[in-house]
Parts: C-alpha cells; structure tokens; sequence
C-alpha cells in the first residue's frame, strides 16, 4: 500500500509540473471533502481545472485511463460541486475536470504522461 501511494505521489507531482509547463499555476493538492479527493486543482488562464490524476507501473494491470470509470468521473464532479460551494464560487465560473495517465516501466522510467482535458459526463 505505501509503494502504491508512493507511486500516486509521484505521478501527482510530475503531473503537476507538466501543466505547470503549459502554463497552469497549481492552486491545492489533494484537496478532501465529503465526496472524495482532488488530486490536483489549478488555474489555467480564467478557468479552475480540477485534474484526476492516474499513474501505474508496469507490470500492473490496466492503463492509467482504465481506472477512470463512469463512477470515477461521477465522483469528480460532485467533488468539483464541494469546491465550488465551500470556496462560494458561482457553478457558472469557468471550470473543468482534465485527467492525466502517467505509466512508468518496470524499471521506474517514465514511459509516457497524456492529458485529457476537459472529462466529461456523458462519456
């Protein structure tokens, strides 16, 4: 279990500092309500982005992406709709929810990080 956070950790952190390239400014990390945790919250220009991050090492099942069921993505709107009430910001200010895949090799290496921006509830 502590590998496996560890590893989360990792990915959160590079994850961060590739939008942060793109121009993002990170505003909180893993910021909890009731309904779960945001990975990560940043801006990019006017809009917040609340971004999920997913990272795997190779040799464990499944892609980063898979484990962004409709569930998941269910659950990240409804901790974007805490965020918004608890920081009183209007659901008509610019938002969204991205993702980002991180998947390093066996041996640690980055194997490859994709950003999706702009998840989506409809699938």
């Amino acid at each position: 279990m502590a590998e496996r956070r560890q590893l989360g950790q990792w990915g959160e952190r590079y994850a961060a500092q590739m939008l942060a390239g793109k121009g993002y400014r990170l505003l909180a990390q893993n910021w909890r309500c009731p309904a779960g945790e945001m990975d990560l919250i940043m801006q990019d220009g006017d809009a917040l982005v609340f971004v999920e991050v997913k990272t795997r090492r190779g040799g464990w099942p499944g892609s980063p992406e898979s484990a962004l069921t409709e569930a998941k993505v269910t659950r990240l709107f409804a901790i974007v709709e805490h965020y918004l009430l608890q920081h009183d910001l209007s659901e008509e200010c610019e938002w969204r929810v991205d993702a980002v895949a991180v998947e390093l090799a066996a041996d640690g290496t980055l194997r490859r990080c994709q950003h999706w921006p702009a998840l989506s509830l409809d699938g």
